[in-house]
């Protein structure tokens, strides 16, 4: 059930844009003349592409649009689980999480990443040797991550042994989804590498990647930095030698669309070579070889998903120009979408495909509505025919591209990344003429520099200036004080419902039988429903006079996040991973907050608190209580990242109380290397959270004056039988008391006694309003 929920939704929207694509664009004359259809036939009919009078394509009826997304629906579902590992025996996936070390060969065949400490590539494993099992050839491609750089080249064959395992959600971004994307099941992270032979990747992609090579290093011959590695990315997708800081200030104007190849790339380099080519070839030849060029660039850029999109639609655009046909955008674009997802289903999963998608289908649907409204704006502010061309032409080829685009994707963007940019339109407005010139003039003085390097640098002068001032005003912008607003976890719900009323509108203005006016009911519908989810949200988290104690639902590790009577917010311990805490911890808080009161670190281990680091700086925690003795590595170096960012940090005794609110009180009862024990109190009740092992545990209790009413083992608390023993001891002692266990790995649910047992595997939530204590599932 499990794999089809995580192919269930990319399948049915590849589904959608090839029903989409079926009905609306290919001429199956067959279906027009088909008896049983014709009483289908209605008056009305939607046009979703300009119908010429040489037109042949058949006048679908609107009723064979939702049943042909059905069908190919349930064809992207069979397709995406056709793609998926089936557990075989020759599959690599079947073999993750299995073995402490595993010696494998296969080859490399993608573009080395790397980063400040580590470097990552792709490699398609080819054999695989278990211990005491003689090697076996195995199919599959697997995440490779070093220590530094990475020392071979796409093409070379190396053997690897280290311990292959399933991909799992890293800090800020879903690693699972990210290569699952790339149909990349298996990952070996820090393994030990050897070289075995070159030459065995495609001999076209060995000679675009060796030019790539040469022309990035060409580029950082002409120019310094900053400009040279920016030019690098802008150009050839080399990314990995930006600055952090211009990377930083990029992305905190929303202008990182910029530094990716993406469809400006692609159309700016289509333009160029068309118009060079047709001055010495014929109308056939410049096309073809244009397309050739375009494929080739897409290959030596990387061929990442929105470079990709980029390549189909753009060579859509010029067959058709072959043929004399116009290209219809919406169905370029579901046609491109469905074509890629046929390859491959998870790319639809892709953070990358998704902005660029949807920012070439706000540029296709809105950019010419708000053209036509500045347009009859400036009709009456001014009859200067002059001025008014001018403006004109600004607002149609910048400011109406970028304000589409900027609608659309903002939704995405805050759901992704929780955070919006107040300086994004006025940085891209700026920055967004500078683009052609620089790939104009950055890519001329590459090219020339091979044959005649001082006319290169003398030509990499013009470029210079107009990279060095993007980097400038990216960067004034990002310093501008308050420049990007940190925001709370959005639901999905949300921003379909955005993305809804939104195409509504577009509906409601393009077509003559659907106009706002019979939109009405609908906006309103929708409206008092986006407000009622608005109101249900504040209710369900403002301060309300009772207790709540949030056990988080986390993939690694505990969270609980204490919530008083009053509305102050503490959260203890918070997992392994920021991403799956920020998913848990948002929904518990108003729509107005984004920050808790203080942090509690009762055990060090980095599955207890690896993503505390990142959580408290996204999120602006004031004060850290860390209360454990522990001297590992990795406590250090927390610590050490959180001081070196300005938080206050407090070292809390054994036996000091914290007075959290009017009526509750938090304890810290003893303190060890391995983790801390907590007591809470709120007038009747007293919960115990132990991040200790059990026995140290039930000896805090027993030193009680009053038993606790609830008791909690942290998840990581491994119980052998002895173990059992002790919990089933307390319990028999304790059987004229109210007490409940919260244990996570315990292998039963049961009572002894008034002692009740109860294993927690997802999140719930526990509330206590004076005398009532009851739970609820999150």
């Amino acid at each position: 059930m499990h794999q089809v929920s995580s192919f269930l939704i990319p399948a049915i929207v590849a589904g959608i844009a090839l029903g989409y694509f079926l009905v609306q664009v290919l001429p199956l004359e067959w279906i027009a003349k088909a008896s049983w259809l014709k009483k289908l036939r209605v008056e009305e009919k939607i046009y979703f592409a300009p119908q010429t009078p040489t037109s042949r394509r058949p006048n679908y009826p609107t009723q064979l649009l939702i049943p042909t997304m059905i069908v190919f629906a349930f064809f992207g579902i069979l397709l995406a689980n056709h793609s998926l590992p089936n557990g075989s025996a020759d599959q690599l996936a079947t073999y993750n999480d299995q073995y402490e070390s595993i010696r494998l060969a296969g080859v490399i065949d993608s573009l080395p990443h790397e980063t400040e400490n580590a470097s990552s590539v792709f490699v398609k494993m080819q054999q695989i040797c278990l211990l005491n099992e003689a090697c076996k050839p195995v199919s599959g491609r697997a995440y490779l991550v070093v220590n530094g750089t990475f020392n071979f080249s796409y093409g070379d064959q190396v053997a690897i042994t280290g311990r292959l395992t399933s991909p799992e959600d890293y800090e800020s971004f879903s690693e699972i989804n990210y290569l699952k994307s790339k149909r990349v099941f298996s990952k070996v992270a820090f393994p030990s590498v050897s070289f075995l032979e070159s030459g065995h990747g495609n001999p076209l992609k060995l000679a675009l990647y060796s030019l790539r090579e040469k022309a990035v290093t060409q580029t950082f011959r002409l120019y310094p930095q900053p400009v040279s590695s920016l030019l690098a990315g802008i150009l050839f997708g080399e990314e990995d030698q930006i600055p952090q800081s211009v990377e930083t200030a990029f992305r905190n104007t929303s202008t990182s669309h910029i530094i990716v190849i993406s469809g400006f790339n692609i159309t700016i380099l289509a333009a160029l070579c068309l118009n060079l080519l047709q001055r010495f070839l014929n109308k056939w030849q410049s096309t073809l070889l244009t397309l050739i060029i375009l494929s080739a660039y897409t290959i030596l850029v990387g061929g990442d998903a929105a470079v990709s999109r980029a390549a189909v639609m753009g060579s859509m655009g010029l067959i058709g120009m072959l043929f004399g046909r116009k290209q219809s955008g919406v169905n370029s674009l579901a046609f491109t979408a469905a074509l890629l997802a046929a390859f491959n289903p998870f790319l639809l999963l892709d953070i990358g495909f998704q902005l660029s998608f949807m920012a070439t289908l706000g540029l296709i649907l809105f950019s010419d509505p708000i053209t036509a409204l500045f347009e009859r704006w400036f009709a009456k502010e001014t009859h200067d025919h002059k001025l008014l061309g001018f403006w004109k032409i600004l607002v149609q080829d910048y400011v109406s591209p970028l304000l589409a685009a900027q609608l659309i994707v903002t939704p995405l963007l805050i759901y992704y990344f929780r955070q919006f940019s107040l300086t994004s339109v006025p940085a891209n407005l700026l920055i967004a003429p500078l683009q052609p010139p620089i790939m104009l003039f950055g890519g001329l003085s590459v090219l020339v520099s091979f044959v005649l390097f001082p006319l290169g640098k003398l030509i990499s002068f013009v470029a210079w200036v107009f990279t060095a001032l993007t980097i400038r005003i990216v960067v004034a912008f990002n310093a501008l004080p308050a420049n990007t607003l940190q925001l709370a976890q959005v639901s999905i719900l949300s921003v379909l419902i955005f993305y809804s009323v939104l195409l509504a509108l577009w509906f409601g203005s393009k077509r003559k039988k659907i106009n706002l006016e019979k939109l009405k009911s609908a906006l309103i519908t929708a409206s008092l429903g986006i407000l009622t989810l608005l109101i249900w949200q504040v209710n369900a988290t403002h301060a309300d006079g009772i207790l709540h104690l949030h056990f988080l639902n986390l993939s690694t590790g505990d969270g609980i996040l204490i919530q008083t009577p009053n509305g102050n917010r503490v959260l203890i311990n918070g997992g392994k991973h920021e991403v799956t805490l920020s998913n848990a911890v948002y929904p518990t808080l108003p729509i107005t907050q984004h920050t808790i009161d203080a942090i509690i670190v009762a055990n060090s281990d980095k599955d207890q608190i690896g993503a505390i680091e990142n959580f408290v700086l996204n999120n602006q925690t004031p004060l850290l209580f860390w209360g454990t003795s522990s001297t590992t590595n990795f406590s250090r170096n927390t610590l050490s990242a959180l001081a070196a960012n300005g938080l206050k940090i407090e070292y809390p005794q054994i036996k000091q109380k914290m007075q959290i609110d009017e009526t509750v009180t938090l304890h810290f009862l003893s303190q060890s290397e391995s983790g801390s024990i907590l007591l809470i109190e709120e007038q009747q009740l007293s919960a115990l959270l132990c991040f200790d092992p059990l026995k140290v545990c039930l000896q805090a209790s027993q030193s009680l004056a009053k038993s606790p009413a609830i008791i909690y083992l942290y998840s990581q608390m491994e119980f052998s039988e002895n173990e059992f023993g002790l919990l089933e001891n307390y319990a028999n002692k304790k059987q004229n008391q109210n007490i409940i266990f919260l244990v996570n790995q315990a292998p039963w649910q049961k009572s002894i006694g008034n002692t009740l047992f109860l294993t927690q595997e997802n999140g719930f939530e526990l509330l206590y309003d004076e005398e009532t204590l009851w739970f609820e599932a999150q």
